[in-house]
């Protein structure tokens, strides 16, 4: 299932703070309509994120092929973030995962800082802190496998 746009924008309220869209929506594989919520966005000055955890992988190798995939990604002007599990068809670990921010300023956001730790001031790029390198290192080597271009 779509999700709808009317029934979205008859949803809007000023405590609106994310338009969510999925590129595709686990379990139907239907790709939500990310110009017109990217529009609907722009217009109320509302961040737009694009769930692509399943499709995020798979959908640029599809329109590489020819298949008629919409546009889903930072090619859309109002998409301000975009998740993808690098673990689902990225063949990566399990538990590793990417959040795209469409600009450092947004991604700014994304940063915690506790200044009442006991162990002194504690950053982080996010809210649970540290995460096990053998998925970063496993997410890469994945990564740069598949790619088209090898660094």
């Amino acid at each position: 299932m779509k999700v709808d746009i009317s029934a979205l924008k008859n949803k809007l309220t000023s405590n609106t703070i994310m338009i969510v869209g999925s590129a595709p929506g686990f379990p139907h594989g239907m790709i939500d309509d990310i110009e017109a919520l990217s529009q609907i966005a722009l217009e109320h000055d509302i961040p737009l994120h694009v769930d692509a955890c399943l499709g995020g992988y798979i959908l640029p190798w599809m329109k590489e092929l020819g298949c008629p995939i919409p546009d889903f990604d930072f090619v859309v002007p109002g998409v301000t973030s975009i998740s993808v599990d690098t673990h689902k068809y990225g063949f990566a670990p399990k538990g590793s995962s990417v959040l795209l921010f469409r600009s450092a300023e947004i991604r700014h956001h994304m940063y915690f800082v506790a200044t009442e730790w006991p162990g002194g001031i504690y950053p982080s790029p996010t809210m649970q802190g540290s995460r096990p390198g053998g998925l970063i290192a496993g997410a890469w080597a994945a990564l740069l496998y598949l790619s088209l271009i090898h660094i």
